[in-house]
């Protein structure tokens, strides 16, 4: 009897010890960037994100995410220049930024327009965060003319047709957005089922596919973006402590989709979506 009782006592307390703990929620906001450099494959003609209506937009989903109470912000800022984040975040808080950076790079239209200071750094000062974490990793090789030179090289009359066209299709309806200057109507679509749906399959059922038998030149440009992902996806897991039960994460919208496809196997995560911040906070 009380062995048995013994046991039941050691289940009881082995059953507590792996009770699963509450998951973190985390903001997934998938973006274009800001600032618009040119250096993705679509090229997009973005409204003016220093305009009256946009800024607008820009205060009032600051607000709303705000109201969510993320406990840390994660940008696609490369971890090893934190310490040039800290530096820029800083003069942020402390109203002096914009002179800042006019005078430091006159010419950097980055440093003024990106998603970074225009929406994590207003949010991160709202709730008046000492921080905004950086997590990208860009050591990673993408040479996506490779990939389009050798499916020519090997005869592959139709692949960059369909490439360029997967590419137009976006471009196109990015563009007919940007020109209704309705910033929150992007962001929307830049983190849609509609967008995310069409990401990863055309890595792995397209570029990975781009080649012939025994060469992987397609396969060895999906796998540098996918560890590109996984390394960011990395630096988030390991700066989130377990007093941390809500982040925000913002990103380009197909890293954000790569993080998505990914978590499905991390329960420690519970995703939320702008969309939901916006209709319950706003």
């Amino acid at each position: 009897m009380k062995r048995l009782l013994f046991f039941s006592l050691l289940l009881g307390t082995t059953l507590f010890a792996q009770a699963p703990k509450k998951p973190i929620e985390i903001l997934v906001i998938g973006t274009y960037h800001f600032n618009n450099p040119g250096l993705d494959v679509a090229k997009f003609k973005v409204l003016d994100i220093m305009g009256e209506k946009p800024q607008q937009q820009l205060e009032e989903i600051s607000t709303a995410i705000a109201k969510f109470k993320p406990t840390k912000i994660f940008t696609e800022w490369e971890l090893k220049d934190q310490l040039a984040l800290d530096t820029l975040y800083n003069k942020y808080q402390e109203g002096t930024y914009f002179d800042y950076v006019s005078k430091k790079y006159p010419k950097r239209k980055f440093y003024t327009h990106n998603e970074i200071v225009q929406l994590a750094f207003r949010t991160a000062k709202k709730v008046n965060h000492k921080k905004v974490y950086g997590i990208d990793y860009q050591e990673t090789s993408f040479d996506f003319d490779s990939v389009m030179k050798f499916a020519d090289s090997i005869r592959l009359p139709n692949f960059k047709k369909e490439v360029m066209n997967d590419i137009k299709v976006i471009e196109a309806k990015s563009n007919v957005l940007f020109a209704e200057n309705d910033l929150l109507k992007c962001l929307y679509y830049y983190n849609s089922e509609e967008l995310r749906k069409s990401d990863i399959p055309w890595y792995v059922a397209k570029i990975n596919d781009s080649d012939k038998l025994g060469t992987y030149i397609g396969a060895y440009l999906a796998s540098e973006w996918y560890r590109r992902n996984l390394y960011m996806l990395a630096n988030i897991q390991k700066q989130t402590e377990s007093s941390d039960n809500r982040i925000m994460v913002l990103a380009g919208a197909s890293h954000i989709a790569m993080f998505l496809d990914l978590l499905k196997h991390d329960s420690n995560y519970k995703i939320v979506e702008l969309k939901e911040v916006m209709e319950k906070y706003k």
